[in-house]
Parts: structure tokens; sequence; C-alpha cells
């Protein structure tokens, strides 16, 4: 059986179409990615534009096709943080349903972290145990914390690289007091979202800090100066603290211009990759983890995962 599921982002929309080898093997046949920029103007207005909600249907009419073409049986449309807060979110839904035949499926960011684990865990082969799991959204960031005994703790933060950036980052390159600001918000909206993770987390060089989203493999793409994206070189490739901040720091001095031409940018990221970096780095810090290990799947192939053999993290996702 082949299986589709596309994730609604606020940034971007991404699609993967995996084949069902058996209750625990997948093999992806195809992935495309969009940036639509589902929530741009979304700090000012609480609600989905007319313009971003045209570009959306035309990567979902994108998306189904080819879906069809390549056999799937079903197509899951999931929505993420801007379909959540959207004032007029019902309203866009209709629509979207209305022009492309797909339902979009809102989850809770409890939900969206614990089907990014499963997509995670399940694509790398990691163990369930001394794990941190991270998420960088465009309008909100998942935390997955998977202690050495105890049960998991799934949580979803209030820091996105969308939002962030029309809030902060005013100037082009950023002046340093946009730059301080906007970190000093990421920690201290870190402190207050996980205060029960980062007492419980400390240095420890078996601990794996795994992140995965957009800002996480663009930043990876750019480390590794891909000039065509390789998520193969992606998965369970490392880098380590001081690397992303210098990555960072490099990145900050250019204008968007520039940093559009760098290699291993993608379309669509170079205005925002910026804020993405201060969440990463920032969670980095909270959570006293040194090195970064790299993954492309996530919430996607959470789906798929779950349809295949039902998520032993969430009770329910019909």
């Amino acid at each position: 059986m082949i299986h589709a599921a596309i994730d609604f982002g606020t940034n971007a929309i991404r699609l993967v179409l995996a084949e069902e080898l058996s209750s625990h093997r997948i093999h992806i046949l195809h992935r495309n990615r969009l940036v639509v920029r589902l929530g741009e103007g979304f700090g000012r207005e609480k609600k989905i534009l007319p313009e971003s909600l045209e570009r959306a249907v035309e990567a979902v009419r994108k998306f189904s096709a080819e879906a069809e073409g390549l056999g799937a049986q079903r197509v899951r449309l999931v929505g993420t943080s801007v379909w959540r807060e959207a004032e007029n979110r019902e309203s866009a839904r209709q629509l979207l349903y209305r022009e492309t035949g797909l339902w979009v499926q809102i989850i809770s960011g409890e939900d969206e972290a614990r089907l990014t684990a499963y997509g995670v865990t399940q694509s790398l082969g990691l163990p369930l145990k001394k794990l941190i799991i991270v998420d960088i959204g465009g309008g909100s960031s998942e935390v997955i914390y998977f202690p050495l005994q105890g049960s998991p703790t799934f949580s979803s933060i209030s820091l996105g690289a969308v939002w962030l950036t029309e809030k902060f980052l005013l100037h082009d390159p950023p002046s340093d007091s946009e730059w301080e600001k906007m970190i000093m918000f990421c920690q201290s909206t870190i402190e207050k979202s996980i205060p029960t993770i980062i007492p419980a987390v400390s240095p420890d060089p078996r601990m794996i800090f795994v992140g995965t989203g957009g800002t996480v493999t663009t930043l990876a793409a750019l480390s590794q100066r891909q000039s065509v994206y390789n998520p193969d070189r992606i998965n369970n490739s490392i880098i380590p603290l001081a690397g992303l901040e210098e990555l960072a720091g490099h990145l900050r001095s250019m204008p968007v211009r520039d940093r559009e031409r760098v290699c291993g940018m993608g379309k669509g990221r170079a205005d925002i990759i910026l804020a993405g970096a201060a969440i990463l780095v920032s969670l980095m810090k909270a959570l006293r983890v040194a090195v970064l290990t790299l993954s492309d799947a996530g919430l996607s192939e959470g789906i798929i995962w779950h349809e295949i053999s039902p998520s032993p993290f969430l009770e329910e996702f019909a």
C-alpha cells in the first residue's frame, strides 16, 4: 500500500509518499516541499490572509496530483500551528476543501509533538531513552524528552521562525539590538514553557539531541554546502553548537538578498533562517547539549508510520 501525508505548516507545506513494506519498514517514494508562507502577517492579523490561502490551494492541488499519480490510496492533510490559532481557520479549511477535495485535520501542539517523535525515532532507529527531539517550525516548536527512566514528555512552545522574524527582525540585516531582544525572548519563553524538562537534563555525552523541521534541515544543508538538497546526507549527521553559532553569526551579517545566494539555502528560507537558528541555539543552551543530530524525517513520516502501525505515543488519531 502507498501512503501519502501532507504536513501543512506556517511556512512550508511538505509531502511524503511511502510504500508500506511491512509493519516495520517503509520505502520513501517521493518527497516535495513548497514554501507557501500561510502564516504571513499572522502576528498582526491572527488570520490566514486571502493571498496566503490562494498559494495554499495551488500547493495542495499540486501535491494531490503527485500523490494520485504515484498511486496513493489515501492522502492525509494535517494542519499545525497557524491552523490551530487562526480566527478564520474554519472558513479557510472549508474553502480549501471546496477547491481541492482535501480536508485539513487540525492537530494540537502535543499531538504534533507525538507524531513528530514517532516519525523521527522510527525513521532514524533511535533508542527511546536519553533522547531529546526538537522540531523548529514557522509558528511553533515542539520539544520531546525521553528520560532514562519514566514516561516521555511532549511539549509545544510558541516560538516560530515566521512570526519571530516579523516581531523582532525589522531591519535588513538585523541590528545587534534586535538580535539580542529576540534571543532574550526565546530564552524567557523556553524557561516558562518547559520548566520540568530543563532541570531534568544534565550535561551527559550520551544524551542524543535531534533536530528536525525546515530550519534544522536548511542549517544542515548550509553547513554541508549542498547545492542540491540530499536528505540521505542529512539524516544522522551532526553539527556542534559552536558550529551553529558561527553559522548564525555569519548569516546575521548579510542582507536577505545575499543569504539567498549562500550554497545550501532553501527557497523561501533566507528571511526566516535567523529566527529559526535563534530558537535552536536557545533550546540547546537551555537543555545543556553541545551537539545536534539531524533528521530530515518528522511529522509527515510520523503520520505515515501511524497509519501502518499505531504510535505508542498517541492514543487517538483517526
